[in-house]
């Protein structure tokens, strides 16, 4: 039910409502990327059903016109992982096809009758030259922008107004009508310029949706003013782009969009103008500068063999890419968050090379890195043409070794545990928060938040029935956290009778594990930081975060349990 009461003009809506959970075994399904190149061979699926373990279960994986199953064997801790294979459809091999645009989902219903779903979407396999985003979601770029952040889109004097096409690729579109003005006009400008003269004998390529009677013009600036424009007769086909009304590419040689324009300095690097005053609606998707083959470099890149390993892995391999370095050796560098090892990778004559690294404690004579569950390893090496290139992985729990209590995680392995919007809520206090953007640390569910500028801020999560977590008093509550690193805060937690108590972050400093960086970074605090206040037979608030001073800030929360002690923190 939905009720106003005060006769509040709005448009508003409500989508995909519904209720979840069911039962307290946790139970998810998930793909180990969220993309995938067109030229994989496969994709690795993991199944967790809790009430399921020993059994094998099925998963049913679609592209969105062949859907095929996928027989599961779940372990004695209820997870399992099967191999999808890529290639010409055929459920008897567990293959299926895959195309550029594509979304895969997989979907598995679980013990309790829960539908639970993850997707993953299928990318070209990158760029073979240079390339500049303008405005693209899907197509492999070496360089774009960002709208927000370093460029902008402007329409000029109000002659556009938002229309409602869909986008061509993605989940953004450039999609205007126009407002009977005589005339209109808009493009993306860059806030500081750019130097675009590595592009001077490439193209400038985009894809539009234009109705064919209207004339219309391409163009761009550079920071001095200077501007150049091509003209789009109607219903003429120029520049490659079919003026049919439906999607098509057009392709502009820079050398005729750009005469007299320093591209040294660009300003706008795409621009729409029409001087007839034709009425329409149009969408522009799909933007990117392109070099030419007279500069093309030859490719690089570095690559882990999967983006996340399993913590008692052995080893990993990276693959190195650097035509222009064939027959060379290169050094790559490897790195877990606090030490880093050195690699020496013998390309062959097209420039391919691999690497080992092992896992174990670090020493780089064997090329051996330490790793452990929650780290983010990096690979990154410099090109031959000094572009500095990385991979990342990150390491998974294997299992739960020792017992924990999710309190908010997706893929961390767990042996118990709260679910919000069933047995558990998070809550905002006195609204000194609302909703952030940051992406969440792992799985597809994060705690994001902005401050309110109130003086203060505070939320936590609330269980909805008092816990005894009193087995846990010795270990820690671990916490994956994206902070701004100017920002003092406190972590706590609150028994039933309402005693609370909390711990220290203060800006700019290392505690608890937590590097002080603006990224995502882990802490694990001792819950012995709170046994001489908190009452852990009977818990109220298992988590909460303060703020005092008023500092203005984005932040992000994921992945947070409680987890026994184990022989290397029992002491502690």
């Amino acid at each position: 039910m939905m009720k106003e009461e005060s006769g509040t003009q709005c448009q508003f809506a409500i989508d995909d409502i519904y209720w979840d959970g069911g039962g307290l075994a946790i139970s998810s399904v998930a793909f180990n990327a969220g993309t995938y190149y067109s030229d994989d061979s496969n994709a690795y699926i993991t199944v967790t059903d809790e009430a399921a373990a020993g059994t094998q279960v099925t998963a049913t994986v679609d592209n969105g016109t062949d859907t095929i199953s996928l027989d599961v064997t779940l372990d004695d801790n209820g997870t399992g992982t099967a191999v999808v294979n890529f290639g010409a459809t055929d459920d008897e091999t567990d293959t299926i096809a895959i195309a550029v645009g594509n979304t895969l989902t997989v979907s598995y219903t679980d013990t309790y009758g829960t539908l639970r779903t993850d997707s993953a979407i299928i990318t070209a396999s990158g760029p073979t030259v240079g390339t500049f985003g303008v405005f693209t979601d899907t197509t492999p770029v070496t360089t774009m922008l960002t709208i927000g952040e370093d460029s902008e889109i402007y329409v000029w004097e109000n002659t556009l107004t938002q229309g409602s096409i869909e986008p061509f690729e993605g989940y953004n579109v450039i999609t205007w009508q126009t407002t009977g003005t005589g005339w209109f006009g808009g493009g993306v400008m860059v806030n500081d310029g750019i130097d675009l003269t590595d592009f001077a004998g490439g193209s400038v390529k985009f894809m539009m949706k234009m109705p064919a009677e209207v004339t219309f013009k391409i163009g761009v600036q550079d920071t001095n003013g200077h501007e150049h424009y091509v003209t789009f007769p109607a219903s003429t086909n120029v520049f490659g782009l079919t003026r049919n009304g439906d999607w098509g590419q057009a392709i502009i040689p820079v050398n005729e969009l750009a005469d007299g324009v320093d591209l040294s300095a660009m300003s706008y690097v795409f621009t729409i103008l029409e001087e007839n005053g034709t009425a329409c609606e149009f969408a522009i998707d799909d933007i990117y500068w392109e070099e030419g083959s007279g500069n093309q470099e030859g490719d690089s890149d570095i690559a882990f063999d999967a983006q996340s390993y399993m913590e008692d892995a052995t080893s990993a391999t990276i693959a190195v890419l650097d035509e222009d370095a064939a027959g060379s050796t290169v050094a790559i560098t490897v790195d877990n968050g606090s030490e880093s090892i050195s690699i020496d990778v013998v390309l062959d004559s097209n420039g391919d090379g691999t690497a080992t690294v092992n896992f174990g404690a670090t020493n780089d004579d064997t090329n051996t890195l330490a790793i452990a569950a929650g780290n983010t390893i990096t690979a990154s090496f410099t090109d031959s043409h000094s572009d500095l290139l990385t991979d990342t992985a990150t390491i998974q729990s294997s299992g739960p070794g020792v017992d924990r209590f999710g309190i908010f995680t997706d893929t961390t392995p767990v042996t118990d545990g709260i679910t919000v919007g069933s047995n558990a809520n998070i809550y905002v206090w006195e609204n000194t928060l609302t909703a952030g953007s940051i992406e969440p640390y792992e799985g597809d569910n994060g705690i994001s938040w902005q401050s309110n500028g109130m003086g203060w801020f505070g939320a936590g999560i609330q269980s909805t029935q008092a816990l005894d977590l009193s087995a846990y008093a010795g270990g820690t509550v671990e916490i994956m956290i994206k902070m701004p690193a100017n920002v003092t805060f406190k972590i706590g937690m609150t028994d039933q009778a309402g005693h609370e108590k909390y711990v220290s972050f203060p800006a700019n400093q290392t505690v608890f594990g937590l590097t002080r960086d603006g990224e995502w970074g882990r802490a694990s605090i001792p819950l012995s930081e709170y046994i001489s206040t908190i009452n852990f037979q009977s818990m109220d608030y298992v988590f909460t975060i303060l703020e005092e001073n008023g500092t203005q800030c984005e932040f992000g929360l994921d992945d947070i349990y409680w987890q026994k002690a184990t022989s290397r923190n029992a002491g502690k």
